[in-house]
């Protein structure tokens, strides 16, 4: 019966910490959210998995402006 009421015990233990790092992880998991729209203006995953694309499509965008005025400026300053 000992044996019985120690294991019960445990697992009561078990399940409180279990408990507890949910709450952990939902409330981190809430100040994550809060995040991605104070500092994002996203309001999901989804809407900050297409922010990330758009950025990265201005980004490559911006690269090969640079490169291409760079490039001209080389050309026409024999800097190459």
């Amino acid at each position: 019966m000992e044996d019985l009421k120690k294991k019960l015990m445990d697992m009561k233990t078990q399940i409180e910490t279990a408990k507890t790092k949910v709450a952990q992880g939902q409330g981190a998991l809430d100040q994550l959210q809060k995040r991605l729209i104070s500092e994002f203006d996203c309001k999901d995953l989804a809407a900050a998995e297409k922010k990330i694309t758009m950025l990265e499509d201005e980004e490559e965008k911006l690269e090969k402006e640079i490169t291409a005025k760079v490039e001209k400026l080389e050309k026409e300053y024999s800097w190459a």
